[in-house]
């Protein structure tokens, strides 16, 4: 469905025991809240954003950002990008009462280092850890659907339409399209995000 409005789905991306295995490292690493881009800078804002930013080592991502390298060429030919790097990918647990307000990652103005965080992105990648097909005990949990505004154009006012979770399934979309988390209402939601930009790394 969200494919004939431009986004790219991936399903099996990444096999379920390699999402638990993030999911059980991101439980035994530090964590803290997410930040969001107020004012003209990153900081708290608990009215937009609720979730916990889990820093886990970064051998642990090494699988997923090979991956995701050797499918750069397909997303660039699907958005029509050049393609070439990615940001540091952020592994995000959301407990209940966890949301995120409709946002746009892409952003082009504010203090010297957000304004080139923001305006380098072009396109986002979200990597369901886990779903609510299962119970809360058994690893899922309820609430939390991500939604897409504006796909259904000016008629469709502001209207969002969510995606269905699924683990291991991967969207990638631009980052200039505005999306959010519905409240966590059970459970622990776990996902993979990422920012693909123009760059190669280091440049």
């Amino acid at each position: 469905f969200f494919t004939r409005f431009g986004l790219f789905v991936r399903r099996g991306f990444l096999e379920p025991e390699a999402c638990a295995a993030l999911r059980e490292t991101a439980a035994q690493s530090r964590s803290e809240a997410a930040t969001v881009y107020v004012g003209d800078d990153y900081g708290l804002d608990p009215d937009v954003r609720r979730t916990r930013w889990c820093h886990v080592p970064p051998e642990a991502l090494l699988p997923f950002q090979r991956r995701l390298s050797e499918l750069l060429p397909e997303l660039a030919d699907h958005f029509g990008e050049p393609l070439r790097g990615m940001q540091r990918p952020q592994v995000l647990r959301y407990e209940v009462g966890d949301f995120f307000a409709p946002h746009s990652d892409r952003h082009a103005h504010g203090a010297e280092r957000a304004a080139r965080v923001g305006r380098q992105r072009r396109v986002s990648t979200i990597l369901f850890l886990n779903d609510d097909r299962l119970a809360p005990d058994a690893g899922g949990y309820r609430g939390g659907a991500l939604s897409f505004y504006g796909l259904l154009g000016p008629e469709g006012g502001g209207i969002g339409l969510p995606l269905e979770p699924e683990t291991g399934l991967l969207v990638a979309f631009p980052s200039a399209l505005v999306h959010g988390v519905a409240p966590v209402t059970a459970g622990e939601r776990h996902s993979l995000v990422t920012w693909l930009t123009r760059r190669s790394p280091g440049s």
